[in-house]
């Protein structure tokens, strides 16, 4: 096939998002699959000499100009493209794993439905819940001030803010276990809710931010989040 020829199939089977769910994995392809992506990213003439040679998404980002000659690939052109599709995967991974979520959930503002119903009216004076949301590098705590006419919530005219805390700068992680009161508790059975109270290094010391979620999550949340917090700290430290 003449060389023109092959390049326009390389640029028509080959887009840049085609394999944009796959690239959370990569590190844990093995040469087989690496192969089956360089095919279709329009290079899969050399996923034989990946397989041949055990290059798996682990190692590929390891290799140089001169392991790709050696492999057996020498055109220049080919080397630069198989570098760059390589680069693009790791840049992608990096990207997909810092924004994927690892726990969310919502404010736990009563102890109980009944005490809900009583406090918002049976729902005639709705109050919405913060939502928290943790991903590898981040906390986000968003709280929304909806502009309501009664329980319906209006289309303009909404308030919110986003406080989006660094993990490498929370400093301390405290879980305090909070009873629900007694007539709630007697009447309703109605578990307590458990307050993970986060301390950053850039607050004042009386500064902290509160989660509020339901009884038995602050371990687990807590748990989760003091591990990313010593990987955010690492990464930075590095």
């Amino acid at each position: 096939m003449p060389r023109n020829s092959m390049e326009n199939n390389r640029q028509q089977s080959y887009r840049p998002d085609d394999n944009k769910q796959d690239a959370l994995t990569f590190e844990t392809w093995d040469a087989t699959e690496l192969a089956s992506y360089l095919d279709k990213a329009g290079v899969g003439e050399y996923g034989e000499m990946f397989i041949a040679h055990r290059i798996t998404g682990r190692l590929a980002h390891n290799l140089t100009d001169m392991d790709l000659r050696e492999m057996g690939i020498n055109i220049v052109g080919d080397r630069l493209r198989i570098k760059a599709l390589i680069s693009n995967l790791g840049r992608k991974a990096r990207f997909d794993t810092r924004m994927k979520v690892l726990w969310e959930d919502e404010e736990r503002i009563y102890f109980s439905d009944a005490q809900k119903a009583v406090y918002t009216c049976f729902g005639c004076c709705p109050v919405d819940p913060s939502v928290y949301k943790l991903s590898h590098n981040h906390l986000r705590i968003k709280k929304v001030s909806p502009s309501r006419c009664g329980p319906i919530q209006l289309c303009c005219c909404h308030e919110y803010s986003i406080n989006s805390i660094d993990l490498s700068q929370i400093d301390d992680v405290d879980v305090l276990g909070e009873p629900a009161p007694c007539c709630v508790r007697v009447c309703c059975c109605a578990p307590g809710r458990d307050l993970i109270e986060i301390r950053t290094k850039i607050a004042p010391d009386d500064t902290k931010v509160v989660l509020v979620v339901k009884q038995g999550e602050g371990e687990r949340v807590s748990a989760i989040l003091m591990n990313q917090i010593e990987d955010a700290q690492v990464i930075e430290r590095d």
